[in-house]
């Protein structure tokens, strides 16, 4: 019998079989727009009419033994996929630049502009700013061997429209560095592989009152740049059924589009080359959806498992009316087999019944050197007439086991009659050292079933215990009518550590596909001994085929 037990935490051993887990935001943990990056997506415009800036700053990236700089790689493509030029400009710690496409140098540690001046004028796409390891000279990337630096640039691009004195700004888009730190990674996700599964959807204002529009999708792949390991076009067109939601929620069918290396369009029916054909009158808000997004037969994202080949589209909007004008990124749904949920405050948690468990605590991740690709010497910019083709924290005592390897999620459109489900709980273990009672409840795809009902000996024989904790108080209860599955673990002898927390076996419907663990939610309430909230915690889901 329990006692002494902190009111939080006997709260957790309180009504399993009742509790409905609010929704969680599922997030895209691979793009930042806020969090400093590895490599910048920008689009840039410099045809008649249009100007444009892109601001980099360095807010956290340096080079180890004291050389608080990095140097970075600045990549230019056009929309038809031509590399037009490749520039090498230093930024120190702190450092910020404006580079202006029709008048482009290298920089060197003092700021200064050095070598040949390049003027893109008259070309319009994207360029990528990749940051690399450097010294105190701030030597060209080659030199170190092309390590990449991850977490060090944030930018923004701002574009004006001069027929008008018209401009706007977009935040450039972040990527990070692969696991193993040769890459720069794309979202391990799909993006719609389907008419009815995910979308890329671009907000607007009542097309007939928009009086500049410029919609820029940019479609991107794995090791498709100029450096290896950087990211570049995916170098064949992607293609997407295109539809309009108006304000009350009416559907209007558009044709579908093709997007190159980069797509400069409108959403405005009378512009040349607009998404929205002039035979099309829309008269309100809403928005451009973009779905069954593929290139040739295959979905754009990680369509087959594998990392280094990924793939992504990107997309922009920007628009004025009289005298407002504004900005916004494309929103995509999260679809994939790994991805993280952010947890909500749950409401009142489960009670716990005792089961038996089956040890396996998670192992940390593990990292590898940078890239050894082939040098290139010259800081001067060279046009190009066509393309080139820590652990994780573990608490105080925690139990030892015997490691289980992470699950590799299985790829959605399989068939199956079975799929097992790795709920896996994040949280700070020297924050909280003593974390004695977490309660996840995981709600399912009406698709997937356990057989029996609440703590019956068939639902719990569907669980198994991973955290390694010997002892405690592990329970179940499976509510058949909610699709929900609350799960729960007291222990007042060892901490409970971060890392996986459960594996449950599910069977499949006839004639139904592994889901995404997109479909599935996940609440989160843990305690410490003490009784005190843990948070932030983050719930962690993969599905795989048994």
């Amino acid at each position: 019998m329990m006692r002494g037990l902190p009111t939080r935490l006997l709260a957790l051993t309180v009504c399993l079989l009742g509790v409905s887990p609010s929704h969680a935001l599922v997030d895209d943990s691979f793009t930042s727009k806020t969090q400093p990056a590895n490599t910048l997506v920008m689009p840039f415009d410099a045809t008649t009419g249009r100007t444009t800036f892109l601001l980099v700053s360095n807010l956290a990236g340096t080079s180890g033994a004291g050389v608080a700089a990095v140097t970075t790689h600045w990549s230019f493509w056009s929309e038809s996929c031509t590399h037009l030029l490749d520039v090498p400009i230093c930024l120190t710690l702190n450092d910020t630049i404006v580079v202006d496409p029709t008048n482009i140098s290298p920089v060197n540690a003092a700021n200064a502009a050095i070598g040949t001046k390049a003027d893109l004028s008259g070309n319009r796409g994207f360029v990528t700013v990749t940051a690399y390891k450097t010294d105190a000279n701030c030597v060209d990337a080659s030199l170190n061997g092309f390590q990449l630096v991850d977490d060090a640039l944030v930018g923004t691009m701002t574009l004006a429209d001069s027929a008008i004195g018209k401009a706007f700004a977009i935040d450039a888009v972040g990527l990070g560095v692969s696991e193993t730190g040769d890459f720069v990674e794309l979202p391990d996700l799909l993006l719609s592989p389907s008419g009815n599964d995910g979308f890329l959807a671009l907000q607007t204002f009542n097309p007939q009152t928009i009086e500049d529009s410029i919609v820029i999708l940019i479609a991107l792949k794995e090791n498709a740049g100029t450096l290896a390991g950087e990211i570049g076009p995916i170098g064949s067109n992607v293609q997407a059924n295109v539809t309009f939601f108006d304000n009350i929620e009416t559907r209007t069918s558009l044709p579908d589009t093709s997007i190159p290396c980069a797509l400069f369009s409108s959403a405005v029916p009378s512009d040349s080359g607009s998404l929205v054909p002039g035979t099309v009158t829309l008269d309100s808000s809403g928005f451009v959806q973009l779905t069954n997004i593929k290139v040739g037969s295959t979905p754009v994202g990680d369509a087959d498992g594998n990392d280094g080949n990924d793939t992504w589209v990107y997309g922009f909007h920007g628009q004025s009316v009289a005298m407002y004008a504004g900005s916004s990124s494309a929103k995509y749904e999260v679809l994939g087999d790994d991805v993280v949920v952010p947890t909500p405050t749950p409401g009142p948690t489960p009670t716990p019944a005792p089961s038996g468990a089956t040890p396996t605590p998670t192992p940390g991740p593990t990292s590898s050197g940078g890239p050894t690709p082939t040098a290139v010497t010259s800081p001067t910019p060279t046009p190009t007439p066509r393309p080139t083709t820590t652990a994780a924290p573990t608490a105080t005592a925690a139990p030892t086991a015997t490691v289980a390897p992470t699950p590799t999620p299985t790829p959605l459109g399989v068939a199956c009659t079975q799929v097992d489900v790795t709920v896996a709980v994040n949280f700070s273990a020297t924050d909280f050292s003593d974390v004695a009672g977490v309660t996840v409840g995981l709600g399912y795809p009406s698709t997937l079933s356990i057989p029996g009902f609440g703590n019956e000996p068939t639902v719990l024989a569907r669980v198994t215990n991973l955290t390694g904790v010997q002892g405690g108080l592990f329970s179940v209860g499976d509510q058949d009518a909610q699709f929900l599955l609350n799960i729960g673990l007291i222990s007042t002898g060892s901490p409970i550590p971060p890392g996986n927390f459960a594996r449950v076996r599910f069977d499949c419907a006839q004639g139904s596909t592994v889901p995404a663990a997109s479909a599935f939610t996940c609440a989160i309430d843990a305690s410490t001994l003490a009784g005190n909230q843990v948070t932030p915690t983050q719930c962690v889901i993969t599905v795989v085929k048994p």
